[in-house]
């Protein structure tokens, strides 16, 4: 039985990220966060393939990355972000039960 790499690729980058900070390596801390979520949502895309699930987890967590960035470094209003992240989610959501793929 194959498990998907989501889990491990989060708490790879988290424990990074804490370590970095810790050490005074990130010197823009929000702009790495940011990041690091888009990276996790490439990552579990690359090691997990085309599925149900990385379809919606994957762009989640790389839109999640480019909100956080424009949320803490470019001032973007909660009240706009929040609304995209629902309709981007409802609509990965709908892709993916549509989509002609398998569920892992």
């Amino acid at each position: 039985m194959q498990h998907d790499a989501t889990t491990p690729i989060l708490l790879i980058i988290g424990g990074l990220l804490l370590l970095a900070w810790n050490y005074g390596w990130l010197p823009e801390r929000d702009a790495l966060i940011g990041a690091a979520f888009a990276f996790a949502g490439v990552a579990v895309l690359v090691l997990d393939g085309l599925n149900r699930r990385t379809i919606v987890v994957a762009p989640l967590l790389m839109a999640f990355g480019l909100c956080w960035y424009g949320y803490f470094e470019r001032g973007w209003p909660l009240r706009l972000i929040l609304p995209w992240m629902m309709i981007l989610a409802g609509v990965l959501m709908l892709i993916a039960r549509i989509a002609p793929l398998g569920k892992r």
